[in-house]
């Protein structure tokens, strides 16, 4: 529908606008006529406020981006975006996201993963009036502290203080900067969206996949360990930019016809990692002369 109304260069700037998300804040973006002017001069190709605006519209329409948070708080988000977010980030011990902009269903396990639930921090902005997405606990207008605190119970079993403001987040948003933006180029490398649409995939284990090649890919270690052998850094850097989309799906194969204990996952799938681009022509080959000498 977006290619029909705004062509290739809706899909440009599509592209362009998620870049933005993943970039700043990982899962929303402030939307107002200074952003729109800042994506116009640095998409180009054309891209005037204008267009961006109708095209955001355009987004809207189709339920890209989700209508209620941007009209009550000027934000661009959407559950998609959310969802891919809290299983990238699954190997933090914390996960901060904005209460308000929220739009997962955290009984969902398809939403929400059991591993990334217990590390979810909900945070509220303290001057602004938010509307109570709970069913628990109706009545909430006491004090300030008892009102977060309730919320933040009535969202998960096992709750967690919220930060006394915002600086944690943004400290974290800035430590972690570079690997946010390595993490945007290996989903794309990946093409993480297309596992993201197929309900049998294991989400999870591609996450834990991704957020092992982003350790790679922004690690400053002169060597790695991998397999039991040392090997220059850059080598396996090299190793890693080269895999692509069904790289990953034969290391999801090959973890679905083990039978063996595996006893380090992490190293265990380190490894299938950087074998793959060099033993999955090979692997599945000799699958197909097996199945032909049946």
């Amino acid at each position: 529908m977006l290619r029909g109304e705004f062509g290739a260069k809706g899909m440009y700037m599509l592209d362009y606008i998620l870049c933005e998300i993943y970039r700043t804040n990982g899962y929303y973006l402030q939307w107002d006529d200074k952003r729109r002017l800042l994506l116009s001069d640095g998409a180009g190709c054309d891209c005037d406020p204008n267009f961006i605006r109708e095209f955001v519209a355009g987004c809207i329409r189709c339920s890209f981006f989700d209508e209620r948070v941007l009209h009550a708080f000027g934000v661009l988000t959407s559950a998609g975006i959310q969802r891919r977010y809290v299983r990238m980030h699954n190997s933090r011990d914390h996960i901060y996201v904005r209460d308000e902009y929220w739009l997962l269903d955290l009984k969902d396990p398809r939403d929400v993963p059991a591993g990334v639930l217990n590390k979810l921090v909900f945070v509220n902005q303290s001057s602004t009036e938010k509307p109570d997405k709970s069913t628990e606990n109706p009545d909430k207008s006491t004090e300030k502290h008892t009102n977060q605190s309730k919320l933040n119970k009535s969202k998960r079993d096992h709750s967690k203080s919220f930060p006394s403001s915002e600086e944690r987040i943004e400290s974290e948003a800035k430590s972690n900067g570079k690997r946010d933006v390595i993490r945007l180029g290996v989903l794309d490398q990946i093409e993480y969206s297309i596992f993201a649409d197929d309900a049998a995939v294991d989400l999870s284990l591609v996450g834990d996949l991704a957020e092992i090649m982003v350790d790679v890919l922004s690690s400053n270690k002169k060597s790695m360990v991998i397999g039991g052998e040392e090997y220059p850094t850059s080598t396996v850097k090299s190793r890693f930019r080269a895999l692509d989309h069904e790289h990953i799906v034969f290391v999801l194969d090959c973890m679905h016809k083990n039978t063996s204990e595996i006893r380090n996952i992490r190293k265990y799938l380190l490894t299938a990692l950087f074998n793959a681009p060099v033993t999955m022509n090979s692997y599945y080959a000799a699958r197909v002369s097996h199945d032909f000498a049946k």
